[in-house]
């Protein structure tokens, strides 16, 4: 309950005074409360919380100004929207018990190592079911069954947010692409693009990459950090292009195969589990849920007519042609970019 592995935010929002990791821990706490609140347990101010976790609560509320201030207000609100749509799609299984999920529900948090084993008895890892919370109910054989829940927030209404967010290298070793070693079969075009930043600014030639953080984002140095954008993007843009080269020439099923387990994590789970996004400011929000292991089904099992597109200087666009009417549609796009700091952050995947 104390972290909360798979919160992904659109961006910072700058006047928050909130990390987005604080907003996902709240999150999550506000609809774990929530959701006990409606299968009518006592669920008042930190019930249901464990010591550590309702420490942590409470430190995040009093950066906000408390349980009164208007940001913890809307937090509640979309907890409040978000519980409520859960508790639908629980009541809505087909062999659910309703009258004791009345009061029998149990909300269960997952986000730590063996924390879906100890809810659900399934030897399942945080990357083989990313689910955030799990919820138990009786069958009407009176058997304990499970179903998880990944929580996302989007900063608009109906917004949309990463699906997964895989790292430059993780990337790289799926394709088939080694860029250090005796073996190397690629060059390494962000390694390289430092080393040019320092052949042009020799101020961080010996220093750690701390140091050249600082250096760089110094307002003095505007001059070497327009350098580290330049260099930046050409660096990105041979990576984009072997990856895209490497997609180009992967058979049809093999293509989906890739987009199935490692950018939209759609591979199936031994505890059902359902993605939720959660959009929009205060009561004016919506709620999203749907099945990962299915969503693109339809498309993925029509795996002969997806196709691999670039876009922009930092992209790869996957599209898939209609069988019966011809019509092109992006489904998918994987974005590379620094973590923080051009050149000198490691790079980072978006699929969305």
């Amino acid at each position: 309950m104390i972290s909360f592995k798979n919160f992904i935010l659109n961006e910072d929002d700058k006047e928050s005074r909130l990390s987005s990791n604080d907003k996902g821990v709240i999150h999550e706490h506000l609809v774990g409360r929530e959701l006990n609140r409606l299968w009518s347990h006592n669920s008042e101010h930190g019930h249901h919380m464990s010591p550590a976790a309702k420490e942590q609560h409470d430190k995040i509320v009093e950066k906000i100004g408390g349980v009164n201030s208007p940001e913890y207000h809307n937090a509640h609100n979309l907890a409040v929207a978000t519980a409520q749509a859960i508790h639908r799609h629980v009541s809505s299984q087909n062999d659910v018990d309703r009258e004791h999920l009345k009061t029998g529900g149990q909300t269960h948090w997952t986000s730590k190592p063996g924390d879906i084993k100890r809810v659900s008895g399934h030897e399942e890892s945080q990357q083989e079911n990313p689910a955030d919370i799990m919820v138990r109910y009786k069958d009407k054989a009176g058997n304990n069954k499970h179903v998880g829940y990944s929580l996302k927030v989007a900063q608009k209404k109906h917004g949309h947010v990463s699906v997964s967010n895989p790292g430059a290298k993780q990337t790289d070793e799926q394709l088939g692409i080694k860029r250090s070693g005796d073996d190397a079969t690629h060059e390494d075009h962000y390694e390289n693009a430092r080393k040019e930043l320092e052949n042009r600014h020799s101020e961080l030639k010996g220093k750690t990459r701390s140091e050249q953080n600082t250096i760089i984002k110094h307002p003095k140095n505007e001059m070497i950090r327009k350098s580290a954008e330049e260099i930046s993007v050409k660096a990105i843009g041979k990576i984009r292009d072997e990856w895209y080269e490497k997609l180009q020439g992967m058979d049809s099923k093999a293509l989906s195969d890739h987009i199935r387990k490692n950018l939209l994590r759609a591979t199936p789970t031994k505890t059902p589990m359902y993605k939720v996004t959660t959009g929009g400011t205060g009561n004016n929000n919506s709620v999203t849920i749907e099945h990962p292991e299915t969503h693109h089904d339809h498309i993925l099992n029509d795996h002969q007519n997806i196709t691999v597109k670039k876009s922009g200087n930092n992209s790869i666009e996957f599209q898939h042609k209609h069988p019966m009417t011809g019509t092109v549609t992006t489904f998918l796009r994987h974005r590379i970019k620094p973590e923080s700091t051009p050149v000198i952050s490691s790079l980072k995947g978006a699929a969305e």
